[in-house]
């Protein structure tokens, strides 16, 4: 990876790291109102230490935020990006599991307030990481998949509808999401290569303003002018 992909993996990570509290937070939130909904339908106990993993996850996906802040450079941001995947599939998979744990063949309210869960989900996975596709493809698919297999495998009229529906819904998301991802990939190759070009002229502004300074030319009115605007080309580079 040369320099200017480094770079333009950093912007990439920077924005959907940016995402983190929201996730965490909003998580959360969704998680508690989720175990209520379910608190009275399914074993408590259950309920509680499937809530306080998820909760632990999103702790530490918070905790990997606080880490990528405080980074010295983008040199490993390789590393950094293994890091958040890993995270957000664990944090996705948790949620995943969820059909496995508290769905009721019996009863098609519960297993309905699952894929609403589910597809809310995902629905903001898609608009929180589309800058990133291995982002958005570690929290969808493990969020998705589970469902829509354990779905399939129960056989029922409604339940393969809910997973033919859900099928559709990914294709229709994810394909929706590429054209989202070129166009903000575009925008900040042409973002990153506008940058290099201003460093590259504040670079150059320094060494005319040494040259100007040092030599006959100095106090002359047209090098006066140049040395009062090079300044401030260079600081609008930077």
């Amino acid at each position: 990876m040369n320099a200017q992909e480094r770079e333009l993996h950093a912007a990439q990570l920077d924005i959907v790291y940016e995402q983190t509290w929201t996730g965490v937070f909003g998580g959360i939130g969704v998680a508690l109102v989720f175990v209520t909904i379910l608190w009275e339908a399914f074993p408590q106990d259950s309920l509680v230490i499937w809530c306080v993993v998820l909760i632990t996850a999103y702790v530490l996906r918070g905790s990997l935020y606080l880490a990528y802040r405080r980074r010295i450079d983008n040199a490993d941001i390789k590393r950094w990006n293994y890091v958040h995947r890993t995270a957000t599939t664990l944090t996705s998979a948790i949620w995943g599991i969820s059909c496995f744990l508290f769905v009721s063949a019996s009863d098609p309210i519960h297993l309905m307030v699952i894929v609403m869960w589910i597809a809310g989900l995902s629905a903001a996975s898609t608009s929180a990481y589309s800058v990133h596709l291995p982002s958005l493809l570690a929290f969808f698919l493990p969020l998705v998949v589970p469902v829509t297999v354990y779905l399939l495998a129960m056989g029922g009229r409604l339940q393969i509808g809910i997973a033919l529906g859900l099928i559709a819904y990914c294709l229709v998301s994810l394909r929706a999401v590429l054209a989202i991802n070129r166009a903000m990939m575009s925008s900040l190759r042409l973002n990153n290569a506008l940058s290099t070009r201003w460093r590259s002229a504040a670079r150059q502004n320094t060494s005319y303003m040494k040259y100007l300074g040092g030599t006959r030319w100095q106090g002359h009115p047209i090098a006066i002018m140049l040395m009062n605007h090079l300044p401030l080309m260079a600081s609008c580079a930077t």
